[in-house]
C-alpha cells in the first residue's frame, strides 16, 4: 500500500465586513441613520456618539460612508475575538502591513481619545504584532489603517484605506491637546477646527497668501494663518485676542459683514472662511457676495454652518449647491469634526492644485 499525503492545511478564512462603524457627535445618530437608510444602510446598533449601519453585502476596505455628520466611519468586522489574531487577520486582508489606531469611543473631547489604557493597547498590540503593524500611526494616502474602537470596553474593528478628506487621527480625533488662552493656547476652537481642516483635506496655507474671515472674533482661526505666515483681514464688530489685533499682517475690520460690500475690502484673496453665530441660510445670504467677488483667486473656502436642529442637515445639498455656484472653480464637500458643537463644515478646495 501506498502512504497517502498529508493534506495540507485549509487555508484561513479571510474576515469580512458587512457594516459601518460610525462616530459621530451624541445626539446626531437617529438623523445619521435616516440619512443612509435612504442609501440602503440599516441601523443596527448604537450608543451615544457611535452607529452601526448594515449594508447589503460586503464592503471593501476603500468603501466609503458619504454620511456628513459621521466624523469617522469604516467598514466594520464586528467584536474582536483574540484581538492579536483578529489584527494580523485584517492584515492579511489589507495584503500587507498596517496602520493602527485605537480610540476609546466614549470619550467626549479630542483630547480625551487616547487616554492611558487606549494607549497601553495600542502599545501592546505594536509589540506583539510587529511584523504587520507599522510602528507610526499617522498613514499617508491609500495606506490601510485598522482602527480598533472601543465600545463599554469591548475592542471591535474596523479596516479602512486612508483617502483625501478622512480624518488621519484614532477616530477622527487630534492627538494634540490645545492649552486654554489663559496658558497660552490659541483664543478659541476656531484654531482647532481650521487644523483639522486643512489635515483632512491636504489644504497648505503658503506664507504671503492672504485671506479673509468672517466671524474672525476671538482670532483662533486667523492665529492659525498667521503662524503660517498669512496676512489675514478679519471682519468682525467684536474685539480681537491681543496676540491677533497686534500682529503686523492682521487687519481688522470692526464692522459687522452685513454692512460692508465686497467692494470695501480689496483683495485678492486665495482663502476665505466664514465662522458667524446664525443659522446656514442667512450666514451663506451674506457671505456669497464675498465669495462671489474673490472667485477667480479663491484656493479654499472653509465655511462653517451651524445647525440649530441636526434635521438641518436635509439642507444641505442646496447650501453646497450655492456654494459651488458662486465659486465654481473649487469642489464643496461637507463633514463634522471632532472640535465641532452642533455644526458642519462646508470646505471648498482647488483640485489638483
Amino acid at each position: 500500500m501506498s502512504a497517502r499525503a498529508p493534506h495540507a492545511p485549509a487555508p484561513p478564512v479571510a474576515p469580512v465586513a458587512t457594516f459601518f462603524l460610525v462616530l459621530c457627535a451624541p445626539g446626531a445618530e437617529a438623523v445619521l441613520a435616516q440619512g443612509a437608510a435612504a442609501r440602503g444602510l440599516r441601523r443596527a446598533f448604537s450608543r451615544p456618539g457611535v452607529l452601526t449601519l448594515k449594508a447589503a453585502g460586503p464592503l471593501g476596505p476603500k468603501a466609503r460612508l458619504c454620511a456628513p455628520l459621521a466624523r469617522f466611519a469604516a467598514p466594520c468586522f464586528g467584536r474582536a475575538g483574540d484581538l492579536v489574531d483578529d489584527v494580523r487577520a485584517l492584515a492579511r486582508v489589507a495584503e500587507g502591513p498596517v496602520r493602527l489606531h485605537v480610540v476609546d469611543a466614549a470619550a467626549t473631547a479630542p483630547s480625551d481619545a487616547h487616554g492611558p489604557a487606549a494607549d497601553a493597547l495600542r502599545a501592546a498590540l505594536v509589540r506583539e504584532l510587529g511584523e504587520v503593524v507599522l510602528e507610526d500611526e499617522a498613514p499617508a494616502l491609500s495606506d490601510a489603517v485598522v482602527t480598533v474602537v472601543l465600545i463599554d470596553e469591548v475592542p471591535w474593528l474596523t479596516l479602512h484605506r486612508h483617502a483625501r478628506g478622512l480624518p488621519p487621527w484614532p477616530g477622527g480625533r487630534p492627538r494634540e491637546a490645545l492649552l486654554p488662552p489663559e496658558q497660552g493656547g490659541p483664543p478659541s476652537r476656531a484654531w482647532r477646527k481650521l487644523y483639522e481642516v486643512c489635515e483632512r483635506f491636504a489644504l497648505a496655507p503658503r506664507a504671503g497668501e492672504r485671506a479673509l474671515e468672517i466671524g474672525a472674533a476671538p482670532g483662533g482661526a486667523a492665529l492659525l494663518l498667521l503662524e503660517r505666515g498669512l496676512e489675514v483681514v478679519g471682519v468682525d464688530p467684536n474685539e480681537m485676542d491681543a496676540r491677533v489685533a497686534e500682529h503686523p499682517r492682521f487687519v481688522h475690520v470692526r464692522t459687522p459683514s452685513t454692512q460692508l460690500s465686497p467692494e470695501q475690502i480689496a483683495g485678492p484673496f486665495q482663502w476665505l472662511l466664514v465662522d458667524v453665530n446664525v443659522p446656514p441660510g442667512t450666514a451663506l445670504r451674506g457671505a456669497l457676495p464675498f465669495i462671489e467677488a474673490h472667485a477667480a483667486t479663491l484656493r479654499a473656502v472653509v465655511f462653517t454652518l451651524k445647525l440649530k436642529r441636526w434635521q438641518l442637515i436635509e439642507e444641505l445639498p442646496s447650501w453646497l449647491e450655492r456654494l459651488g455656484r458662486a465659486a465654481p472653480r473649487l469642489s464643496f464637500t461637507a463633514t463634522s469634526l471632532a472640535s465641532h458643537g452642533q455644526e458642519l463644515v462646508a470646505v471648498g478646495y482647488a483640485r489638483g492644485r
